[in-house]
């Protein structure tokens, strides 16, 4: 797929996808606080001091609040952008089907058109909704993680960007590797 053609459907719902962008990114920096309001929380309760508590339970009690709804709104411009860009998408798919010539619908295999306007076109509507439009979010987490850390020990977030990587990585290898184990023993067992 040409990057133009994903870029001209992506600018056709520009409105809706900076606002499931900008919902996104409002939850992501209230997910962030939240670490921190209960890290402040634990360090109240640690030294006794019961006048800021209440204080800070209501804030955290406020960010969680604050955090669901912006998830249920981005969930729902969400889901209401991916059903009208699936419908642009497959009007556009059918009416270029209908406009190509008999002899091409002659030497398609059968089952490519229809999947082609069924799980395709399915696909790249939930990929600009669902990927691109939380890109921006997806950065702000994680460098939002990363400052967080590095306020906390600065030792920390320097390894831990490193070391999730390479555990994620290992993870996916020991887990191909054991199932690739698991279809080839299952393969020998089979009665010939």
């Amino acid at each position: 797929m040409k990057r133009s053609f994903l870029w001209q459907r992506a600018l056709a719902f520009k409105r809706e996808l900076s606002l499931i962008s900008m919902l996104t990114l409002l939850s992501s920096l209230a997910t962030l606080s939240v670490p921190w309001l209960a890290g402040q929380l634990l360090g109240g309760l640690a030294n006794d001091a019961p006048s800021d508590l209440s204080k800070i339970t209501g804030l955290l009690a406020l960010a969680l609040v604050i955090v669901t709804g912006l998830n249920i709104a981005a969930s729902i411009v969400s889901a209401q952008t991916s059903g009208r860009i699936l419908a642009k998408l497959r009007t556009d798919a059918y009416d270029h089907i209908q406009s190509l010539p008999i002899g091409f619908h002659e030497q398609s295999r059968r089952g490519d058109l229809l999947a082609m306007m069924t799980y395709e076109v399915r696909s790249l509507s939930d990929f600009l909704t669902s990927t691109i439009a939380n890109v921006p979010a997806m950065l702000m987490t994680a460098g939002g993680a990363v400052t967080l850390l590095f306020l906390i020990d600065p030792a920390i977030a320097f390894i831990v960007p490193v070391l999730v990587p390479a555990f994620f990585i290992a993870l996916k290898l020991i887990s191909r590797s054991g199932s690739e184990g698991w279809q080839n023993g299952s393969e020998k067992r089979k009665p010939k």
